[in-house]
């Protein structure tokens, strides 16, 4: 796991899943601390990862409007900076300004395809475009996000965990639960993962069930069919075989 993105589960709970797990590693240590964050943003230099630090630390104390505003900042200074983004569409969220967050991950999306382009080989960007797809609801992007992240750097428990959540809300839950599975052994104290699988392994097991019982209807179907088939030659041929013979004409009576 990423050290430095372990969260108290406090605040995991405050924050929901995706505060405490949508960015993967963290690529500088935040240099802002919960006291200069309090002095306000003017305090700070004039340099993007300034900024984006000081609004992670803003987040993580809860202060999400110092942070949206540290976050925008950072962006005005570097406009093609992706995690800001990203972070800039948390903030949003838990202001609950839902158009705002969903414009803000519309933007992370662009700026990480455009950073994929230039380095196919990052992991974390492909984790973080998966994160961002994942917050605009589409789950079936984010898996392909995920698994190009897992086969790139397949030793981080997390980001199978994201991975697998993302299988449940497609109802694939066979594929969900080879992805938790692989989490909880890369980390066996990752209990969200260990919850999700227990919720995956019962998905699975009533989608089985379903099939099952829908085989069997459609089996029963195809035999009463072919019965009522056969049935209908049977009496079919019993009609000819008592059908009586034409009468034949009679023949002219001879002078």
């Amino acid at each position: 796991m990423r050290a430095g993105f372990i969260i108290p589960a406090a605040v995991c709970l405050l924050l929901g899943q995706a505060g405490c797990a949508l960015i993967g590693k963290q690529s500088a240590t935040s240099s802002a601390t919960a006291e200069n964050s309090s002095q306000g943003t003017s305090a700070l230099p004039n340099d993007a990862r300034s900024y984006f630090n000081s609004g992670a630390e803003y987040y993580r104390l809860s202060k999400h409007q110092e942070a949206v505003e540290a976050f925008q900042q950072a962006i005005r200074l570097d406009p093609e900076y992706a995690e800001a983004y990203l972070r800039l569409g948390l903030a949003y969220a838990a202001l609950d300004r839902d158009e705002d967050a969903r414009n803000a991950f519309e933007s992370a999306v662009k700026a990480y395809q455009k950073k994929l382009k230039q380095n196919p080989k990052d992991a974390d960007a492909y984790f973080n475009l998966g994160a961002a797809y994942s917050r605009l609801g589409k789950d079936a992007d984010a898996v392909k996000a995920y698994r190009q992240a897992v086969k790139l750097e397949p030793e981080d428990s997390e980001w199978y965990y994201e991975l697998g959540r993302s299988y449940i809300k497609l109802a694939r839950y066979k594929e969900a639960v080879a992805a938790l599975e692989e989490a909880v052994q890369l980390d066996p104290e990752n209990f969200r993962a260990i919850d999700d699988l227990e919720k995956a392994r019962n998905g699975y097991s009533r989608q089985e069930a379903a099939l099952n019982q829908l085989k069997r209807q459609l089996e029963k179907q195809q035999e009463e069919a072919e019965e009522a088939a056969a049935e209908d030659v049977s009496d079919t041929g019993t009609k000819a075989e008592t059908r009586p013979e034409s009468a034949k004409p009679e023949g002219r009576t001879p002078r």
